[in-house]
């Protein structure tokens, strides 16, 4: 009898396992079309944009007929800058009321890019 397990084995047995948890944190980061169109705004630009003029963007890109652009900032001020700002993803400047790209924000750029090509999709679509 031996100790190798088969193909299959070893696909069912790294399903079983958990998602480390960085990499958890990072999908559960792109899981809200809001942050994933945050990253892609900021993508293209170096500069730090104001919180009214990411509203404007998002409100533009998400056509979403429930959400005008204040609802949208309230959304961003008190749900997703936060969280994008605590993984480092983004400095959101309140004395400002700036956002730009934090030290894990390649890295979380990458892997929605990675993701989107996966799925056939580019990262700044409109229809998240």
């Amino acid at each position: 009898m031996t100790d190798t397990m088969t193909d299959t084995e070893t696909e069912t047995a790294a399903l079983d396992r958990p998602l480390p948890s960085d990499v958890a944190d990072v999908f559960e980061l792109l899981s809200e079309k809001y942050r994933c169109a945050i990253l892609v705004v900021l993508s293209d630009r170096s500069d730090p944009i104001s919180i009214s003029g990411l509203a404007t963007h998002l409100d533009e890109w998400l056509s979403d007929p429930v959400d005008d652009t204040a609802t949208i900032r309230i959304e961003l001020e008190h749900r997703h800058l936060p969280k994008l700002e605590a993984a480092d993803v983004l400095e959101y400047d309140r004395d400002t009321g700036t956002v730009s790209r934090g030290s894990a924000f390649e890295r979380t750029y990458e892997t929605l890019e990675r993701t989107c090509s996966c799925l056939d999709r580019s990262p700044d679509t409109r229809s998240w």
